[in-house]
């Protein structure tokens, strides 16, 4: 996080990536319920009056993600991991094969295609769509 701060400038950005990283990884990885992490944010957003999410600066976001570890060690009763990224990484295997083939089954579906065949999936940069009003990101599909 503080090396994506130094190397991007925008210290903002870097904190509300972790934030981010956080919640999904609860969520996905961790079984922790997503609701608690928006009450979580919608609280500090009207702590400080913030209207939008790209409102609250730095520190709030700092402040959120402190709420966010907690919100983990209630649930899970352990500490966010922070250390081994190979455990880590087991961790948020171990969730998506819990949680992806439901989705998976789902836009099969949806598409009308086969459910039998496996669910593929694809590594690649990451693209960042909270740097600023001239950035955004976006998932298709193709049939």
């Amino acid at each position: 996080m503080e090396g994506l701060a130094k190397k991007s400038g925008n210290p903002r950005f870097a904190y509300d990536c972790y934030r981010r990283f956080i919640q999904m990884f609860g969520e996905v990885a961790l079984e922790v319920e997503m609701e608690l992490f928006d009450e979580a944010f919608d609280e500090r957003k009207h702590k400080v009056k913030a209207k939008l999410d790209t409102d609250l600066n730095a520190e709030d976001l700092k402040a959120i993600i402190v709420e966010y570890k907690k919100i983990v060690k209630k649930a899970t009763k352990k500490d966010f991991p922070a250390g081994s990224a190979r455990a880590a990484e087991t961790r948020a295997q171990r969730g998506l094969r819990i949680l992806v083939e439901p989705k998976a089954n789902y836009i099969a579906r949806w598409k009308r295609s086969r459910t039998d065949i496996g669910t593929a999936a694809n590594v690649q940069a990451m693209v960042f769509g909270n740097m600023g009003d001239t950035c955004c990101t976006g998932v298709g599909f193709h049939a």
